[in-house]
């Protein structure tokens, strides 16, 4: 389907019915994610898997209770509603089932409406695409310390592509904000290493910075930067990390920042992200 049929068929609908197909949408797509961080990072190598053989696809075999080993019906698997149903037990053997599934789904949720009120059109489709592997990103990397190129790598070609189908910035903007993003994390990650002797930050910050500035334009990556910055900050201090304690996984905050900018973009477009030549 080309993007102008696309258009047309989104124009046709009410502004709040669109809005719900992007919220179901992003709340199915925050119960994909609960997979790909519990299957993603042993599948694609980051972690050792746990088990026999080999590790199991992101989409096979069907779920199951960790505990148990039953495999999840489809009214088991309905975002947030069977959580909450349950009671966060499984049906079959009464185990607790992580709050972690619930949030995860909710935080898609919310991705489908904030896609939905920063482009009330066409382009909310790979907008919502973008925020969903930018937090499928964040939330592996917050459990493992890596982020995927599998995610990171998507989420840069979706909006690169969004940007070429003109469903975004222009491309010259899209491809200026990839390299200036991934450009600047770079340099920033070899001043480090080269004042403290030792690796602080990894490229797949740097591929998820080339993300947000694929899809924002460069105009906005100060903001991304300094949203990422500030929320580290503040997490770092709250949790008592310091120099010599555990790391700090960067991955979350900065998709925080990409997140907030697009609301930002969305709100202020002239004062944020000036008009591209």
């Amino acid at each position: 389907m080309r993007p102008g049929t696309v258009r047309g068929v989104v124009s046709g609908l009410p502004s709040w019915s669109w809005a719900l197909a992007l919220a179901v949408l992003g709340l199915l797509g925050g119960s994909v994610l609960n997979v790909v961080r519990h299957r993603g990072p042993a599948l694609w190598g980051l972690v050792p898997h746990e088990g026999e053989g080999p590790p199991p696809g992101l989409f096979a075999p069907r779920s199951r209770c960790p505990a148990c080993g039953r495999t999840l019906s489809a009214r088991d698997l309905v975002p947030i509603a069977s959580w909450a149903w349950l009671r966060g037990r499984c049906r079959a053997c009464g185990a607790r089932i992580s709050p972690r599934y619930p949030a995860i789904e909710a935080l898609g949720l919310g991705c489908g409406l904030l896609a939905a009120w920063a482009h009330p059109g066409a382009a909310a489709l790979p907008a919502l695409l973008l925020l969903l592997l930018v937090l499928g990103a964040a939330v592996v990397d917050a459990g493992t310390g890596y982020l995927p190129d599998a995610l990171t790598g998507l989420a840069t070609w979706t909006a690169l592509l969004a940007a070429a189908f003109g469903l975004s910035v222009p491309p010259a903007a899209a491809v200026t904000g990839a390299a200036a993003g991934y450009l600047a994390f770079r340099g920033v990650a070899a001043a480090y290493e080269g004042a403290r002797g030792r690796e602080g930050l990894g490229r797949g910050g740097a591929k998820l910075l080339a993300a947000g500035g694929a899809w924002l334009g460069p105009f906005a990556l100060p903001l991304v930067v300094l949203a990422a910055a500030l929320s580290g900050l503040a997490f770092a201090l709250a949790t008592g990390r310091r120099e010599g304690g555990s790391s700090l996984r960067f991955g979350p905050h900065l998709a925080a920042g990409i997140v907030l900018a697009v609301a930002v973009t969305a709100a202020l477009p002239g004062r944020v992200v000036p008009p591209w030549p």
